[in-house]
């Protein structure tokens, strides 16, 4: 059987070596993953202490991209600061629907799309009370090299 995925002379070394230099691998691994984790929190700690999301030079950049989570319940008080009108486009109310031979009962529901592209439109209060409640949450790092060397 020959199989084009593997280090030449391997199927030639003892069981011992093989064994032996799977080991070693898989420890030189556990070494460069947590260095590189050393590093990664070192990009974070200076990207927070500068409140950037972008460490940049001429030759690498990498950037942090942010998102955000909205827990359960954070959009209700929009329910005060929305007209009828706006609130139909991103609300669902608590409601009962039959469904076949018996009633079901579905929880209030908010768009979170719709509601955020709103949000956007109206900024004001009705930004201001979702920017309190959303939680950031970091993305892995974006790491590129920028030029590229001959």
């Amino acid at each position: 059987m020959t199989t084009t995925n593997t280090l030449p002379g391997i199927q030639d070394v003892s069981d011992e070596h093989l064994l032996r230099m799977c080991y070693e691998c898989h420890a030189d691994m556990t070494k460069l993953t947590a260095e590189m984790g050393r590093y990664e929190q070192e990009i974070y700690r200076r990207m927070e202490a500068r409140g950037a999301t972008l460490i940049s030079t001429d030759m690498y950049s990498c950037e942090s991209p942010m998102r955000y989570e909205y827990p359960l319940g954070c959009f209700t008080p929009l329910k005060e600061l929305l007209t009828d009108g706006e609130l139909v486009t991103c609300y669902t109310p608590a409601h009962r629907e039959m469904i076949p031979e018996h009633y079901e009962d579905f929880p209030e529901r908010w768009d979170t799309r719709k509601t955020l592209s709103l949000m956007k439109k109206l900024g004001g209060d009705v930004q201001a009370t979702v920017d309190r409640q959303r939680i950031p949450k970091r993305m892995p790092l974006k790491l590129k090299k920028e030029v590229e060397t001959i």
